[in-house]
């Protein structure tokens, strides 16, 4: 998130010359990206269960255009006001999600996995207070973590979050316990890369305890036309996130980047030059990590065939 609340509605061929590391882990072969070039499609394991795509760049051979190396994706999680988790819905997308692994892995293209939970069958958002206070509400969530965790490390998934945002989805007060519960789940049963997938950095001071995690990640968009305010806010935001990453021990990734919310209403040209900024000033930094959102069709501007199609390929091809 820059400058404003974010609404989160929101690979690797040897062909290409990407670089890859082989690591064995637990038996499973993992390929990690020497510079990651992925996308975030948030509605792929939800439309692929009615055998449907909603994204622009799903395919591997799309993939393979972009010189891109990997797929991140949720399994989306629905529950009801009353705190109410849709299990059935949920080990749906499970079989979705591993299919779709070994679809991407079958074509050298890793995986990075998490969990949207999102009120009924709308759209993700805020998770209501009184609804992640429910004990009854955390336990099944981390039951159902528990579940994607075994998935993602029977599968060999090279990247793991145990939410999607959670600093936008839950509560402040609730957030440190909830961070605590869902990163025990995840270090008992996966012994890939743990990402720490927010949609901003913490305010300093905010006694959150972010240790633990191997990557931690944010979300950058324009919201505005003043492209040169944005590439300041580009600076600051990436220079906070390596910060506090190396205070981490951890990687700095970003773990979004695109156009959603009010930069969907931005001319086509400020959307291209405002999604150049946060490439060129994440490569100045160093970051070795980029995940561009493809939005489900319908919603917003999606990378292939909309504006931002030459603007990726022209910064993952040129990449590693």
């Amino acid at each position: 998130m820059i400058g404003g609340e974010m609404d989160t509605r929101k690979f690797l061929s040897v062909g290409v010359g990407v670089v890859l590391v082989s690591v064995s882990i637990a038996g499973r072969e993992r390929l990690y990206p020497e510079t990651v070039k992925g996308f975030w499609m948030p509605a792929l394991a939800e439309y692929r269960v009615m055998e449907e795509s909603f994204h622009s760049v799903d395919d591997p051979a799309t993939m393979r255009e972009f010189a891109a190396n990997l797929a991140a994706f949720p399994i989306p999680l629905h529950y009801s006001i009353r705190g109410e988790i849709d299990v059935g819905a949920f080990e749906a997308g499970l079989a979705t999600a591993r299919g779709l692994i070994r679809e991407y892995h079958g074509a050298g293209i890793s995986v990075f996995l998490t969990i949207e939970p999102a009120l009924g069958p709308g759209e993700p958002g805020r998770i209501p207070e009184r609804v992640a206070a429910r004990d009854e509400f955390l336990t099944g969530y981390l039951a159902l973590l528990e579940e994607a965790v075994a998935l993602a490390e029977e599968e060999g998934v090279e990247y793991f979050a145990p939410m999607n945002e959670p600093d936008y989805k839950l509560p402040a007060e609730l957030l440190g316990l909830w961070d605590e519960r869902m990163l025990a789940v995840v270090k008992q049963g996966f012994t890939s890369k743990i990402v720490y997938k927010r949609s901003a950095l913490p305010p300093r001071g905010d006694g959150l305890d972010l240790s633990g995690y191997d990557c931690l990640g944010i979300s950058l968009a324009p919201w505005d036309a003043d492209l040169d305010g944005f590439r300041e806010m580009i600076r600051e935001a990436i220079g906070g996130l390596i910060a506090l990453a190396n205070e981490l021990g951890a990687e700095a990734m970003i773990t979004e980047l695109g156009i959603w919310g009010p930069g969907a209403d931005l001319p086509p040209e400020v959307q291209r030059e405002a999604v150049s900024i946060v490439f060129e000033e994440g490569v100045r930094a160093g970051i070795k990590a980029f995940i561009v959102f493809d939005s489900p069709a319908g919603c917003y501007p999606q990378v292939r065939g909309g504006p931002l199609e030459e603007v990726v390929k022209r910064f993952f091809r040129s990449m590693g």
